[in-house]
């Protein structure tokens, strides 16, 4: 019996220690905090304490704020910038949007800084389509040709030139030699 007795004392100390006279404590001062919130707010007068909830309120600003700035980034990235500019352009043009991809990997295979340059100026368009035709296969670079002729025929209402247009992987190897 002895080690019976021994078991509940030490059981019961466990207890007191987790649900004793300290954690009555915390859970009285909590109410004590929500009781003079509540006696301020009927009175009038008596200051509220604001730790939790101003910490509360100054994380909140900051996430706002932060997605706020976020918002400012994307829309000021997609108002600006030689993409956006090229997008208007071609759009109002009549391009599609797989001619404006065409003109952009066309762009980049040439490392340009953007399509722009293809979309204002033909000459520049028929050099540039003939140096990335003269780069890859020859049926490939014809069918690429054949849709930059047709992107030129949009924006400058006239054909690409002819030796644009005929150019293949030999002939541009005959023009280096």
């Amino acid at each position: 019996m002895p080690i019976n007795t021994m078991t509940i004392t030490a059981t019961s100390a466990n207890l007191l220690a987790q649900f004793g006279p300290g954690a009555r404590e915390e859970r009285v001062s909590e109410y004590e905090v929500i009781e003079s919130i509540q006696t301020a707010l009927r009175d009038g007068s008596g200051a509220i304490p604001l730790d939790g909830v101003a910490w509360s309120i100054v994380a909140l600003l900051m996430f706002a704020g932060s997605i706020k700035l976020y918002k400012l980034y994307r829309s000021h990235k997609l108002t600006s910038g030689p993409y956006v500019i090229f997008h208007r352009l071609a759009h109002a043009n009549g391009l599609s949007i797989a001619q404006e991809w065409l003109l952009i990997r066309l762009a980049r295979r040439q490392n340009l800084p953007s399509a722009l340059t293809l979309i204002l100026s033909g000459d520049t368009l028929a050099h540039h389509a003939r140096a990335v035709a003269a780069d890859t296969p020859p049926r490939r670079g014809r069918v690429m040709l054949k849709h930059v002729n047709r992107v030129h025929q949009i924006l400058f209402n006239k054909p690409m030139p002819i030796e644009a247009v005929n150019t293949t992987n030999a002939d541009q190897n005959e023009n280096i030699e």
